[in-house]
């Protein structure tokens, strides 16, 4: 007599599970919006919450039990996040950080990929560290009351000027810009335009599991 078969179809691992998938990419996507906000209330009242978030010596108090009052539109989680990315780490860079965040997200939810989000995270990687020292360079806090690079870019343009001096790193920071230019901008450019002629192709003849940019 034959018996019942007890083999069945594996099945999904939890990390495959697209519901998962689908959780973490609308979390990445509303600390997306959350950086965005706070970045941006961050350049029309960073004065006014400078004081608050210098004086922030536990970060939980300050976040669920510190009645000062920010002026971020993101609140206290808004002020300390702008705060940190901003002022201590890349400068006016640190607006490229959510665009990885974003990408991650969509990549998550949609059900094909928007782009290969490796790739384009060591790119942004480059980008926000290159630009983080270009802005130090170029404005510093000369041309603002905060540095524009951040703590990061005044501490490697202050590297650079020991090492290689004044005359050196002005060569350096010309080449910085020209490669940023050519290896960056460009790619970046024609990958735009391959996405847009993409778009113009019937949806039946994209594959579900090739990047839409690659």
């Amino acid at each position: 007599a034959s018996t019942a078969s007890t083999d069945f179809p594996p099945r999904k691992t939890f990390l495959q599970d697209a519901r998962l998938h689908r959780i973490v990419g609308i979390l990445l996507f509303l600390l997306t919006a959350l950086m965005g906000i706070s970045f941006y209330s961050y350049l029309f009242h960073w004065k006014e919450d400078q004081d608050a978030v210098f004086q922030v010596k536990e970060l939980f108090s300050f976040l669920f039990q510190d009645q000062t009052p920010v002026h971020n539109a993101a609140g206290h989680l808004g002020a300390w996040l702008a705060h940190t990315f901003i002022y201590g780490g890349f400068g006016l860079a640190a607006f490229i950080l959510p665009l990885p965040c974003l990408l991650m997200a969509l990549n998550l939810i949609l059900p094909r990929r928007f782009y290969s989000g490796l790739r384009f995270s060591f790119f942004a990687v480059l980008l926000l560290l290159s630009c983080s020292l270009l802005l130090a360079y170029t404005l510093g806090e000369h041309a603002t009351s905060y540095p524009a690079g951040g703590q990061f870019g005044e501490a490697a343009l202050r590297f650079l000027y020991a090492f290689a001096g004044h005359t050196g790193t002005a060569l350096i920071m010309s080449g910085l810009g020209m490669i940023l230019l050519l290896v960056l901008i460009q790619p970046l450019w024609l990958r735009l335009r391959q996405w847009v002629a993409a778009r113009q192709t019937p949806v039946s003849a994209l594959s579900t599991d090739t990047p839409l940019w690659e």
